[in-house]
């Protein structure tokens, strides 16, 4: 992820935090001197954290620069991922999952024995 692709997405966070930043910043110039002092710490707090919030896009554009993770991998080339590694061949496949008649389903859990309740209506 890029720089501008981080910042694209934190503004998911940003644009509640400015409409909350709003709001509050409203009823804080409103009515800041009828509000008890746990109120008043509250809404201090909550202006805060909403700026910060609105912000961080910006900060992430002027500021951030990437992670070491991101560094590294540019410089090595990307090694080759599988789940299978390459020295294994497809017959060794087939018969490590194959049982010991060599019909791969033949040991089905359910099989034919299986049958519906269709007496049984929800």
């Amino acid at each position: 992820m890029n720089k501008k692709n981080l910042a694209a997405t934190s503004l998911i966070a940003a644009i509640p935090a400015g409409i909350l930043l709003f709001f509050a910043l409203k009823a804080v110039l409103g009515s800041f001197d009828k509000l008890p002092t746990v109120l008043m710490v509250a809404m201090i707090l909550l202006l805060v954290v909403a700026g910060v919030m609105l912000l961080f896009p910006a900060y992430i554009l002027i500021y951030y620069s990437g992670t070491k993770r991101q560094k590294a991998g540019a410089e090595q080339p990307v090694a080759e991922t599988g789940a299978v590694p390459a020295a294994v061949e497809e017959d060794q496949l087939d018969a490590a999952f194959a049982d010991e008649e060599g019909d791969e389903f033949a040991d089905d859990e359910f099989g034919d024995e299986f049958e519906f309740d269709e007496d049984d209506e929800d």
